[in-house]
């Protein structure tokens, strides 16, 4: 007997995307559709008509777009204005009311009566409660990408402003006790990392209901031949948390540098002009590029020194898969199992950057034992066809059909 899968999602799957959320769901979502015995259904906001014309095999796609804000409906307009800036809004600030209620009215459109409700992202985890009382005999999973309340536990520590800091530890503690009780009310919960998994369970999550899975990453193998000169940074250069990352370290950490013949090289797509202003002989803003596989091959390590974001980090995983050094901080290599100065090079301030990057130029680190090393701790850790098998299982095992 076939099992009738819907996911929810606040994000298009996507194949090839600017982002690790989106290209992770394809993954899964993909596989899923592969099984003989499971029906799939997605109802996902797109971001445009582009989007929304996403197709993928034996799956039934139902796009939700922004409606167009306009007074001619005020109730609603009222209520999407407060979605968006109400600090307090029940639903978190990402995702304007109406499109919550879109996407209740495209299921009771369609008709239809899933067995297991995957909810993409932890901002779709607040549908349970009217989806509960429409299936109260489906089973539910979250999908959580990241535990979004601590990005505002991670905003607020990065206020210099008292009161700012205090706004943001203030709506923290909102978004984490609305979060919680949210994920509480699913069957099971996933994050996307052993890290995530404790810290739901330290938040008082039942452990039974935590599952862990493994994110997508590309497996970018690379003949790894270093220059000695060139140090990559890269993301989607028109997120927050990756430009000015790079930014900072075009400010902080480079003017450190300059007794070296180093240069820097940001590549991603859309990066805003304050950073495109910043390019000169030694920083060159790449923006996208079509092949990661030279720059991959050719540099001598990969910086990110974030400071905002939650959950994994896609790019750190691919870096340290293709054998690249890596340094990075405490945020940058939450949730992967390595040690540092082994696997990876653990950096808090420009000064530890600045020195560690000396060291490799110098010839003073064995790059290729940190590259041997990198890849083998990503390898023996997060393993996706395993991870895919174990998530098939589950939701077989939840629906009561297996």
């Amino acid at each position: 007997m076939a099992i009738d899968l819907l996911y929810i999602s606040m994000m298009m799957p996507q194949k090839k995307a600017n982002n690790g959320g989106a290209h992770t769901f394809y993954y899964y979502i993909n596989n899923m559709a592969k099984q003989r015995n499971i029906n799939v259904t997605l109802i996902a906001k797109a971001r445009d008509k582009k989007e929304a014309s996403t197709q993928i095999d034996n799956v039934r796609i139902f796009p939700i777009l922004n409606e167009t804000l306009t007074a001619a409906h005020p109730v609603r307009l009222l209520k999407d204005i407060n979605s968006k800036i109400n600090p307090f809004a029940k639903k978190g600030n990402t995702l304007r009311e109406s499109i919550y209620t879109q996407i209740i009215d495209t299921i009771i459109d369609i008709n239809i009566h899933p067995d297991v409700i995957v909810l993409e992202f932890s901002q779709m985890a607040y549908l349970v409660y009217p989806l509960k009382k429409k299936f109260p005999e489906a089973k539910f999973l979250v999908s959580e990408h990241d535990v979004s309340y601590l990005w505002y536990r991670r905003k607020s520590a990065s206020q210099n402003n008292f009161i700012m800091k205090k706004y943001w530890n203030m709506i923290g503690k909102y978004r984490k006790k609305m979060e919680l009780d949210a994920i509480d009310h699913c069957d099971i919960i996933m994050p996307h990392n052993e890290k995530d998994r404790r810290l739901l369970i330290t938040d008082g999550v039942d452990p039974a209901k935590v599952c862990p899975l493994v994110p997508y990453y590309e497996e970018i193998n690379v003949s790894r031949q270093p220059n000695y000169r060139d140090v990559i940074i890269y993301g989607a250069m028109d997120r927050p948390e990756n430009y000015q990352s790079a930014i900072w370290f075009i400010n902080k950490v480079m003017p450190l540098l300059t007794d070296l013949d180093i240069r820097l090289l940001v590549i991603g797509g859309n990066p805003p002009e304050k950073l495109r202003n910043l390019d000169n002989h030694n920083i060159k803003i790449l923006g996208f590029v079509d092949d990661l596989k030279p720059y991959f091959s050719s540099c001598a390590a990969m910086v990110a020194p974030l400071s905002l974001g939650a959950g994994i980090k896609i790019k750190v995983l691919e870096a340290m898969y293709a054998g690249i050094p890596t340094l990075t901080n405490e945020i940058g290599i939450e949730g992967i199992p390595a040690t540092d100065k082994k696997d990876y090079f653990l950096c808090n301030s420009s000064e530890d950057y600045a020195g560690v990057l000396k060291q490799i130029i110098d010839r003073e680190v064995d790059l290729n034992t940190i590259s041997i090393n990198a890849h083998k701790c990503i390898v023996d850790n997060f393993d996706k066809e395993r991870s895919f098998e174990e998530y098939y299982n589950r939701i077989l095992r939840l629906s009561g059909k297996s």
